[in-house]
């Protein structure tokens, strides 16, 4: 792993100060922003003239919350990673934050939090594999997540399909679960072998086992 470029979005400044000193201590790092809120962090982002290779957020900030700031990093840079730190702990509320293209989620309040790891992994791996990731509690954004993976955006029936062909389900058995016909299915074969240009289900098969679809 090179030189990582990291920018830091948390109001509370002592909380800020940690972050910023452990990841200096774990990683090879330039920290291009660090602000208490999501407007300047955003501006700061833009005026290093760098692209984050990842970011991690709070999602309680004044003048932008995490939230709003999120959207606009995701189109912005839509190849850096995101990690949330936060408070919050609603499921419906870190069910949205993937369904919108974070790749982790911490909670404040979690006694094993090592932040710096957090980052490492999923810098190294794609997302953060802790309690939050594909946990049954929050199974509904398994799939709908995935479509930030990269620069291949799949619509959500797309990721349905992808999931049925490593359960090595039929076209006539996809069909029947859609109540469509097999030529729809088959549209959306060709669809998704067009973005990932391949031309066989193995190779979709290998695309998805390795950006971490687990079954």
């Amino acid at each position: 792993m090179g030189r990582v470029l990291i920018g830091i979005a948390e109001d509370h400044a002592a909380i800020r100060k940690m972050m910023i000193n452990e990841v200096k201590e774990k990683l090879d790092c330039d920290i291009i922003a660090e602000s208490g809120n999501g407007f300047d962090f955003l501006n700061e982002l833009k005026l290093s003239n760098q692209i984050p290779d990842i970011v991690s957020i709070d999602l309680s900030m004044p003048k932008m919350n995490g939230y709003d700031t999120i959207k606009e990093i995701k189109n912005l840079y839509p190849s850096t990673k995101i990690l949330v730190f936060t408070f919050v702990a609603e499921l419906d509320a870190i069910v949205n934050l993937f369904n919108i293209g974070i790749h982790g989620f911490v909670g404040k309040a979690d006694e094993k939090l090592n932040f710096s790891s957090a980052l490492i992994e999923i810098l190294e791996h794609g997302f953060l594999k802790n309690k939050y990731y594909r946990s049954k509690q929050l199974a509904s954004l398994d799939w709908n997540k995935y479509s930030f993976i990269g620069n291949n955006a799949f619509t959500y029936k797309e990721i349905e399909f992808i999931q049925y062909n490593i359960q090595n389900l039929t076209t006539e058995e996809i069909a029947k679960i859609w109540f469509c016909s097999e030529k729809n299915v088959e549209y959306h074969r060709k669809k998704i072998y067009t973005k990932l240009d391949i031309t066989t289900r193995q190779e979709l098969v290998t695309y998805a086992k390795k950006i971490g679809y687990e079954f």
